[in-house]
């Protein structure tokens, strides 16, 4: 299901469930806290919800938060990250040029910043929440070191990517350093290097820290794109294919509370598609970093200035369920218990099933129950569950026996026992 919402200035709802229109009116459920002991959610998919936010977040184009003491990314808009994958290192931890420079880019995509995709080398990445609404709440976010309204090359200037480009014979500073405080100033400046990228001022008081000022700095910086989208044919197309740049503090590699929102990846003509990277990062983080499930979207950039980005959840496309199991009870056959449990939607659909995960999912919500500790436990879920899954997809309910050992077994093996070894 893809869900869009549009922007009504509130606050965000703290888990939606589901959008639907009844009798003219946008309504919104939202998760209760699990009732049972030994029922599990099973109302929704969380990543309808995060496609849903993403979309409000991206059509909010408020000048500023927090009454105009916070900027624009406090409350509205996407920071995104595109990563590159390689063995050995975790998308969302620096690498080693951010670890050097304290500077890591973004762009910041909302709908009155609208670009084309923004890196066709790049095909997946994370989201980052706003940072007044990141779910959970965070005490230190990164923080937004300086914000372009077009790519500067913040590869190649000093001062955590925010200062004087190398390439330039002339010395880049601060927009504020130039007297540029305004989105009407900044494109005076711009034009007068015949929109040469590189030699861009960037704005640079654009933190929290400054609050009204940071707040004004940050939409001139986002303003001005749209001033260059009105100037001329040209600057339109040019603007349109080239996203803005922000630089945000290097942070610590595994951070707790770096609030990413989602994983994304998108499909490309030429490239292919970022769908497995985007995959394995999701498994990285949800499973081997045991963080919480964080869904993967799909982002379709608007191909022309007259379209808007579109945030897709698919089933499908996500690696790892957020649960696994929609209910749970023991059942005594023949003097031993069994635990009797009913997959979830995400089990019996989800392309490559994770039995690890969900072995570790009912491990964790039931190993300390008598039944569970009446025998030894045969260390076998995890066989039990990946057979099941692997040939009973679809069945109603799954037994599973704590007690029996799969050692020495192959699947084959435990397969001719009805996958209870």
């Amino acid at each position: 299901m893809t869900t869009m919402i549009i922007s009504d200035g509130c606050p965000p709802i703290k888990r939606l469930i589901k959008t639907t229109w009844v009798n003219g009116t946008l309504t919104r459920l939202v998760y209760l806290t699990a009732l049972a002991c030994i029922t599990f959610n099973a109302l929704a998919e969380p990543g309808d919800d995060i496609a849903a936010e993403m979309t409000r977040y991206y059509l909010s184009t408020v000048e500023s938060c927090a009454d105009g003491q916070r900027p624009a990314y406090y409350c509205s808009g996407l920071m995104i990250k595109n990563t590159r994958s390689r063995p050995g290192h975790y998308a969302w931890n620096p690498g080693r040029a951010s670890t050097s420079s304290g500077g890591i880019s973004f762009i910041y995509l909302r709908a009155d910043t609208r670009f084309n995709n923004p890196d066709a080398n790049k095909l997946n990445g994370f989201v980052l929440y706003p940072y007044g609404h990141a779910h959970p709440p965070i005490k230190k976010a990164p923080q937004v070191l300086c914000s372009f309204p077009l790519d500067a090359g913040t590869h190649k200037r000093d001062d955590k990517g925010c200062g004087d480009q190398f390439d330039t014979s002339a010395v880049e500073t601060s927009c504020e350093a130039l007297n540029i405080h305004t989105a009407e100033d900044w494109v005076d400046d711009h034009l007068k290097t015949d929109g040469a990228l590189r030699k861009q001022c960037g704005f640079r008081e654009v933190s929290g820290r400054f609050e009204e000022k940071g707040a004004q700095h940050f939409y001139a910086s986002l303003k001005a794109r749209s001033l260059l989208l009105k100037n001329s044919d040209q600057l339109e197309y040019d603007t349109f294919e080239t996203p803005n740049k922000l630089r945000l503090s290097t942070w610590a590699e595994n951070p707790d509370s770096l609030p990413i929102m989602a994983f994304f990846y998108v499909d490309d003509p030429y490239l292919g598609s970022g769908l497995a990277a985007a995959q394995q990062d999701q498994l990285d983080w949800v499973v081997e970093n045991k963080r919480a499930y964080t869904p993967i979207i799909k982002i379709t950039y608007p191909a022309t200035m007259n379209e808007h980005a579109v945030f897709t959840f698919n089933q499908a496309d996500q690696r790892v369920c957020p649960t696994y199991f929609d209910a749970a009870r023991w059942v005594l056959k023949e003097g031993k218990w069994l635990l009797v449990v009913t997959p979830s939607a995400c089990s019996q659909t989800v392309a490559m099933f994770n039995s690890q995960a969900a072995s570790k999912e009912l491990v964790a919500l039931h190993g300390a129950d008598a039944e569970f500790n009446v025998l030894p436990p045969g260390h076998s879920i995890t066989e039990q569950l990946q057979c099941l899954a692997s040939n009973y997809r679809n069945a109603a309910q799954w037994q599973i026996a704590p007690w029996r050992s799969a050692d020495g077994l192959t699947q084959a093996h435990v397969l001719a026992a009805n996958c209870h070894p």
